[in-house]
Parts: C-alpha cells; sequence; structure tokens
C-alpha cells in the first residue's frame, strides 16, 4: 500500500524489484495521477491499482475489509508538511492494523522542522520500536513493524530493496530512536552485494 502518489517512482520501484507484487496506490489529488500517467509513464494493471482518495478516508476503508499489507509507505506531503490528520495516533493505530504480522511501515518525512520531534514520538507511541534513516537532503525514512523489527545490527541484511556493491556505505545515518543510540553512519561489510 503507497500513500501518496507523486511521480510514482515507488510503485515503479517495488516492480522493477518484484514484478508480480499486488499494489495498491492513494493519492488525493486526481491531476497528480493525471501527471503520472502523462509524463512518467504510471500505469495500472491486474497487479497495480490506483484509488483517488484521502489516505485516512481509504485506511479506514481497508481496515473494515479486513486487508493486510506486508508493506506500507506513507509518502503523502502537502504544501507545508505531511497532512495533520495522517500524523494522528488513530491513524497510525489504523495503518499498524493493515500490516501482516511481519509487516513493514515505512514513511518518508523531514529530518527537521516543528513537527518532526513530535512525529516520531507519535510513531514510537503506537509502533514502540522505531527506525529512523536520516537522508542526504534533509528527509528522513521512519521504518516501524507491526511486531518487532530486526536488531540495528542485521538490519541492512533483514530488508531486500537497495544493492550496494562491495564496500558500498549507504548514505543515509541510521538511528534507533527507541534505545536513543547514538548517530553513526551505517557502514556494510565489504564482502558480496548486500541489500537494504
Amino acid at each position: 500500500l503507497i500513500l501518496g502518489l507523486g511521480g510514482s517512482v515507488m510503485p515503479t520501484a517495488l516492480l522493477a524489484i518484484d514484478a508480480e507484487m499486488h499494489i495498491d496506490t492513494v493519492e488525493l489529488d486526481p491531476a497528480v495521477l493525471k501527471v503520472a500517467r502523462s509524463h512518467f509513464g504510471y500505469r495500472e494493471d491486474a497487479r497495480l491499482h490506483s484509488h483517488v482518495a484521502d489516505a485516512r478516508v481509504f485506511v479506514r476503508q481497508q481496515r473494515r475489509a479486513k486487508a493486510q499489507y506486508d508493506l506500507v509507505l506513507i509518502d503523502a506531503f502537502d504544501k507545508d508538511y505531511i497532512p495533520e490528520h495522517l500524523l494522528t495516533r488513530e491513524f497510525l493505530q489504523q495503518v499498524q492494523s493493515l500490516l501482516t504480522p511481519s509487516g513493514v511501515l515505512a514513511a518518508n518525512t523531514f529530518a527537521t522542522g516543528k513537527l518532526a520531534r513530535h512525529e516520531a514520538a507519535t510513531y514510537q507511541a503506537v509502533f514502540g520500536q522505531l527506525y529512523q534513516v536520516d537522508m542526504d537532503g534533509g528527509n528522513r525514512i521512519l521504518l516501524a513493524g507491526r511486531n518487532a523489527l530486526p536488531p540495528l545490527a542485521k538490519f541492512p541484511g533483514a530488508f531486500g530493496i537497495l544493492e550496494l556493491k562491495e564496500g558500498g556505505v549507504l548514505p543515509v545515518t541510521l538511528r534507533n530512536v527507541e534505545a536513543k543510540l547514538p548517530v553513526a553512519n551505517l557502514q556494510l561489510p565489504a564482502a558480496n552485494a548486500h541489500r537494504f
């Protein structure tokens, strides 16, 4: 489930990883969906479904339908920040209920701003364990699981999204918010390619 379509980068990348993946995308603005189709080659098919709806309403409907997702990506922004109704404890609890037992939530957000600390605290209040990946350029990714995430030391090899070549270093900083670990660059071992 992808909340916020933008230029359709996320569904395109996920389908490149696994062409059999089934994805629901939710976009509030029909003009964004139109531009994704006309300028970015976004095409729905039997595996990729688009819904023009408010993310909160869609999540509530999916919850009533007892839908389950292995992965929920939140990438929804308005002109200033993430819409406030997508930052509430109630909304995040509803998203959590859509995750399978091993399901993961990844939220693209900002590393700074007046709501950044409160946002992380709200995620942590709902999910408990929370990892924060600070990206170059001011964004951060909040990672949480319906149940526990892998330990920080095992995290790079636990998810299969980004391949790194031998000796690779991720251009990110990974922090375990729950344990309030000091910030450190995540260095991967030089042996073989790793997936993150």
